[in-house]
């Protein structure tokens, strides 16, 4: 894995099958760092082959790379039901999700996750999205932090996963 990036140099492209083992190495390096830190956030093996499979054939899985893959993530309409007690800023007809953000290890505080963040944005813009929404695990100050800082709203309530000690945080931005 390359490590001296620059976010001028990541390319953005839909995920293809070949591109399976490389997003499946990313989550597995990206579970193994959490652990290590002693985070239950995907201790119970999420995200799949089966997550990332369907992501490709429903063409909803970015990868962001350079000479490899550093960095993914899903935009997509998708929501869990807990989502819908959540008080939204905007409407459900013009947002979009953010799921399975990852960054490899290796890059994190590099500003690779706020280059793919902005570029999942611009997607969504084009999409035709007014607004981008996401949960995040409570136990993961880093990522609440990166969400607020990049202008993502924390709105009331939460979501529990019955795999997870603590509840996730819901985000949204208004684009």
């Amino acid at each position: 894995m390359a490590t001296g990036l620059s976010e001028e140099r990541l390319l953005r492209h839909l995920a293809r099958a070949n591109d399976c083992n490389a997003i499946e190495g990313l989550y597995a390096a990206c579970r193994e760092s959490l652990a290590s830190m002693g985070s239950d956030q995907w201790s119970d093996g999420y995200p799949t082959l089966k997550h990332v499979d369907r992501d490709i054939a429903e063409s909803q899985l970015w990868c962001f790379s350079n000479q490899d893959i550093v960095a993914v993530g899903v935009l997509n309409q998708d929501h869990d039901s807990q989502h819908e007690a959540i008080p939204w800023q905007g409407d459900y007809a013009s947002c979009r999700y953010v799921h399975r953000l990852a960054v490899h290890p290796v890059s994190w505080g590099k500003g690779v996750g706020t280059f793919a963040m902005k570029q999942l944005e611009l997607l969504a813009v084009g999409q035709g999205a007014k607004s981008m929404r996401l949960d995040t695990y409570s136990l993961n100050p880093s990522n609440l932090k990166f969400y607020q800082n990049l202008g993502y709203n924390r709105l009331e309530g939460e979501i529990f996963f019955p795999s997870h000690k603590a509840p996730f945080i819901c985000f949204e931005k208004i684009l």
